[in-house]
């Protein structure tokens, strides 16, 4: 999944090391808020992806995908 969101990127992380980097640097009281909300952006683009791979296998519109 990271080398299709982030093709052009010189380096890939995990997205679990991203998120240790996000939290190390952010104040101990925002670490739930900020994890929390880098989680919703993950699941986001996991799902904006497998639809678009889902279209691209069926060759169907958006109309089809199943929600």
């Amino acid at each position: 999944m990271i080398n299709i969101v982030y093709s052009m990127s010189m380096i890939q992380k995990c997205l679990l090391h991203v998120q240790r980097n996000i939290s190390s640097k952010c104040r101990a009281s925002d670490r739930t808020e900020i994890t929390e909300d880098f989680y919703a952006v993950i699941l986001w683009m996991t799902i904006t992806i497998h639809r678009i791979s889902y279209r691209a296998s069926t060759g169907s519109g958006a109309e089809s995908i199943p929600r």
